[in-house]
């Protein structure tokens, strides 16, 4: 599993400039890279985490309070653990 958020904009470094950032970029990106003999793992939370949107293995969203904390640790740790068994 590949678990990851990133600060810096696509293609340079961060320095600090929120100038930096494209215009459009409007969401939060959380990467889940992971599955076992159900599946991807991260494709398992869309129900519980309605206002993500949920691909394969990419989580998007605009705030973390706008999800369940709980569903969003459980599919962390469930993608971790898939990761441990390979």
């Amino acid at each position: 599993m590949a678990a990851g958020a990133s600060s810096t904009p696509p293609g340079g470094r961060a320095t600090g400039s929120a100038s930096e950032w494209p215009a459009n970029q409007k969401y939060i990106s959380l990467y889940i890279c992971s599955a076992d003999d159900e599946g991807y793992i991260a494709e398992r939370y869309k129900k519980a985490l309605p206002k993500a949107s949920i691909g394969r293995s990419c989580v998007r969203f605009k705030r973390l309070a706008d999800l369940d904390q709980a569903a969003l640790k459980k599919m962390i740790l469930e993608g971790a653990q898939a990761l441990a068994k390979v």
